[in-house]
Formats: structure tokens, C-alpha cells, sequence
């Protein structure tokens, strides 16, 4: 690939993740006692930018924050972090995003979010950031963002060559066709896939019959990759129709809140260095270092914390 300034240029949001600690996850109607909370900076497209920043990406991030002090705190939190941001604006019509999580006592969690500001971020404020996206060799996005300003985002970074990420969540019915083509890796955890293929996900076996179905499909030039938790991952390549499983590191989990956006990140910072096998391999290994910690981006380790195998 040509030598660009930018690694990866993440299209997505900054949320303030709320983070309540329980001891079992509540059931319908229920009040109870959180154990601890923290108030943290996250939110899918800032974590994704972040995690590869931190394996030594040079980043830049697209993103709508709210005029408020959430807003002006993610603004430090992202130049301490060395992001480009200069398509990183402001709107007046709706507060900065805010995600409420309940995490249990090994880690598993349980989210709800409102994406405010970031369903601001709109088709023109891609088409203003065409001169940054052409700078750049990878892009990532999601759903996190509004349906057109992700397929406007990955159609733009398409026509400059660059390599495009797709992370299907949150999931919803009846996707675009068009994402098809524009999208060279899709990354789908086991209720995502569920919804993007029509088939149930709940072992290997089963995201295993969703790659194959993925791959049928026009476009994902280099596949699709379906996270499976504890269980870890599985990759359909669209170029041999090879399935490969890889196997969880196991560790001791804290909590795994944002090991999904740890993973879409150091895939983006990866890809563009080595082949996709081990690009998944050591995003893999990137994301079981993450659970052993409270929190999504304080979980998050640099390069020089890491073993230097992952020094690519």
C-alpha cells in the first residue's frame, strides 16, 4: 500500500459510559444496590481509534460530540491520546452520548445507550472529511453512527483504495444491500450475525455456517470474522473460502465491557501491516488482555505494556 500520513480513521461516536457494578444483573422491574459505579470516556468509535492509537496507530477520528462538559472532556481525552481531530464538531441540537452498563461479578454486562449527538453526524460531514479519509489506509465504522453516514463513509474511503472495517452493531433489520460491496472485513459478534445472515449463532459450529453464508454474498473482499465472546472467533476468507476457528486466550476475566471494540481496533491497526490470519490472531490476543481489567478504555493497554510480538 502507497504511503499514506494516517493508519486507521475511525467514523463513530464518544459516549460517557456509566458503569454500575452488581452482583447478578436485575430482572424486570427490579431496583436494586449497584456494588461500585464509574463515570468513563468510551463509546465505539472512540475505543476503536484509541486501542489501535495505543498499539501505535497514528489515528484520526470522525465523531459529533453535544456543546456540553461531556463534549469538552472528550476533546482532552482525545488530543492526550494524540488523535487527529479535526473532524471531531459539535452540535447544539443534542447532548453528548451516554451509555448506562451493568457488569456482573465475571464480567458480563449489559448496555443501553443514547446515541444523542451522533446521530447528528451526517453525510455531508463525511463528504467534508474526504481530504482526511484519503490520507488514511484503513477505515472502521459501525452502526453506532446513522445507516447513510456509515455507507457514505465506507463508499468514500472505497473510492481512495483504502481498507474497510465493518462492525454491524448495533444490529438492525434490513441493513442496505449496498454495505455489501463497499465492506472488505465484517466484524459480527454471535447476535449481530444472527441478524446480518438469518441464522442462529450460539456455538463454532454455528458461526461457522454464518461466515459461509457471508461469503456467498457479493463484496466483503477479505471476509468476515464472527466474535464469539469466551469462545473466540471464527474467520471466513473470501479470497479461498478457507473457515478458520481461533480458540479464546483464556485469562481471568474483570470485566468485558469494550473486548469487542478492542478487537474491531486492533484489527484496523493490523490490517494494514500483516496478513489478515495474524492481523486476527494478535487483535485476538489484544482483546483477552483487556478483560483482566475494569473499564473499556483505561483497559486498554499501550504497546510498550505488550509483549513484542505485537510489534508488527
Amino acid at each position: 500500500m502507497s504511503e499514506k500520513e494516517f493508519d486507521v480513521v475511525s467514523v463513530g461516536d464518544c459516549v460517557i459510559d456509566c458503569l454500575f457494578y452488581v452482583d447478578r444483573m436485575p430482572k424486570m422491574a427490579e431496583t436494586m444496590t449497584a456494588n461500585s459505579f464509574e463515570a468513563l470516556p468510551g463509546g465505539k468509535g472512540a475505543n476503536v481509534c484509541i486501542a489501535g492509537a495505543r498499539l501505535g496507530s497514528k489515528n484520526a477520528f470522525i465523531c459529533k460530540l453535544g456543546q456540553d462538559l461531556f463534549g469538552q472532556n472528550f476533546i482532552n481525552i482525545l488530543n492526550k491520546e494524540n488523535l487527529n481531530i479535526d473532524h471531531v464538531t459539535f452540535t447544539d441540537k443534542q447532548p453528548t452520548s451516554v451509555a448506562s452498563i451493568m457488569v456482573d461479578p465475571v464480567g458480563n454486562n449489559s448496555i443501553a445507550v443514547n446515541f444523542g449527538a451522533t446521530l447528528e453526524l451526517s453525510e455531508k460531514d463525511i463528504e467534508n472529511a474526504e481530504e482526511l479519509i484519503k490520507k488514511c489506509k484503513v477505515l472502521i465504522t459501525s452502526m453506532v453512527v446513522k445507516e447513510k453516514t456509515a455507507l457514505n463513509s465506507l463508499k468514500i474511503a472505497k473510492k481512495h483504495n483504502l481498507i474497510t472495517v465493518f462492525n454491524f452493531a448495533p444490529a438492525i433489520q434490513d441493513l442496505d444491500v449496498e454495505f455489501n460491496k463497499y465492506v472488505d472485513v465484517l466484524v459480527v459478534n454471535e447476535v449481530e450475525a444472527e441478524v446480518f445472515t438469518g441464522s442462529s449463532v450460539k456455538s463454532v459450529e454455528d458461526a461457522e455456517k454464518a461466515c459461509r453464508i457471508v461469503l456467498e454474498r457479493e463484496g466483503f473482499e477479505i471476509g468476515v470474522v464472527v466474535t464469539l465472546g469466551e469462545k473466540g472467533c471464527v474467520f471466513g476468507n473470501k479470497k479461498n473460502g478457507e473457515i478458520k476457528y481461533y480458540p479464546a486466550i483464556k485469562v481471568n476475566v474483570v470485566d468485558s465491557t469494550g473486548a469487542g471494540d478492542a478487537f474491531c481496533g486492533a484489527l484496523a491497526h493490523f490490517i494494514s501491516k500483516c496478513d489478515i490470519y495474524k492481523a486476527i490472531n494478535l487483535a485476538s490476543s489484544y482483546a483477552s488482555q483487556t478483560v483482566t481489567r475494569k473499564g473499556t478504555q483505561s483497559s486498554y493497554p499501550y504497546i510498550n505494556d505488550l509483549p513484542d510480538s505485537f510489534r508488527v
